[in-house]
């Protein structure tokens, strides 16, 4: 059992350090996404909201990888033994519901 335990708090070690990883390559895909899109980002927005846009754009940027930082060093401590609180996995969980609504999303365009 004991040996069980720490197979476990190891693997969850390196699921935190995966999920770290994750962040930063999220936040380089939209960074690059978005050095390329230019400015097709906000054809649809009025040009009085353009600037608004895109502060916003950038702080959705900057707070995808500490999220996933957070997330990902809470994993790492709880694989330690340091870390009790469940904040993390809920955060985690709603990450997944709201990637697995825009991956039915994307769906759904395809078709359409």
């Amino acid at each position: 059992m004991d040996v069980k335990i720490r197979r476990l708090e190891n693997n969850m070690f390196t699921i935190g350090t995966g999920v770290i990883a994750f962040g930063f390559w999220s936040f380089i895909k939209l960074a690059l996404s978005y050095v390329f899109m230019g400015q097709s980002y906000f054809d649809d927005v009025p040009d009085e909201y353009k600037t608004l846009c895109i502060v916003f754009l950038w702080i959705i940027f900057a707070l995808i990888p500490l999220v996933y930082l957070w997330i990902g060093l809470s994993a790492r401590a709880e694989g330690k033994g340091k870390h009790k609180s469940v904040l993390y996995l809920i955060m985690m969980c709603l990450i997944i519901l709201f990637s697995t609504f825009v991956i039915i999303m994307e769906i759904i365009s395809l078709f359409q």
